[in-house]
C-alpha cells in the first residue's frame, strides 16, 4: 500500500500555497502526520475505506457521507472561491438575524425529526432513512466547522 510523503516534504508545499486547496486535503494533512496509507488513484473510495477501517459497514457509511458532501458542495459554499463550507449558514444567519448555531439547528432538525419518527416505529416519507442519517452525520461535521469559526472571532 502507498504511504503519504513525510510531513517535512508536504508542509512546505502547503505553506507555499497559503491554503489547503480542497477540504479533504485537511484530512490528508492529518494522515501525513500519522504516516497513514493513502488511496491509490485506481482504487475507489469504498474499497479504500473498507481496507483502511477494516469494517465494511463504517466504510460504506463514510463513503456515502463523503459522496453526499461533495455533491452538495455548491449549496454549502454558496459559490465562494474560498470553499467556505459554512457560507450557507453564514448567509442565512445574516439574512435572518440569527446566530449560525440556530440556523444549523433548524437545518439539522428536519433530518433528525425523521430519524426520531423511524426510531418510534414510523417510516421516512420523501427520502430513504439512509440519506437522512448521512445528512445528520455531515451536519455534525458542519457543526464542528461552525464552532471552530466562532473560536476565531
Amino acid at each position: 500500500m502507498t504511504t503519504r510523503p513525510k510531513d517535512h516534504i508536504v508542509k512546505p508545499i502547503l505553506d507555499k500555497m497559503g491554503r489547503l486547496p480542497d477540504p479533504f486535503d485537511a484530512v490528508e494533512a492529518e494522515l501525513i502526520k500519522k504516516d497513514a496509507p493513502i488511496m491509490p488513484k485506481d482504487q475507489d473510495l469504498l474499497a479504500y475505506l473498507t481496507g483502511y477501517l477494516g469494517d465494511p459497514v463504517f466504510a460504506k457509511r463514510f463513503a456515502d457521507c463523503i459522496d453526499l458532501i461533495r455533491a452538495k458542495n455548491a449549496d454549502y459554499t454558496q459559490g465562494t472561491a474560498q470553499r467556505d463550507r459554512i457560507a450557507h449558514f453564514r448567509e442565512a444567519a445574516k439574512d435572518l438575524e440569527l446566530p449560525m448555531l440556530k440556523v444549523w439547528q433548524v437545518f439539522v432538525r428536519k433530518h433528525w425529526a425523521v430519524i426520531q419518527k423511524v426510531a418510534n416505529g414510523g417510516h421516512a416519507e420523501s427520502e430513504p432513512i439512509d440519506g437522512r442519517i448521512n445528512d445528520v452525520i455531515n451536519y455534525m461535521v458542519l457543526l464542528g466547522a461552525i464552532l471552530d469559526d466562532g473560536k476565531t472571532k
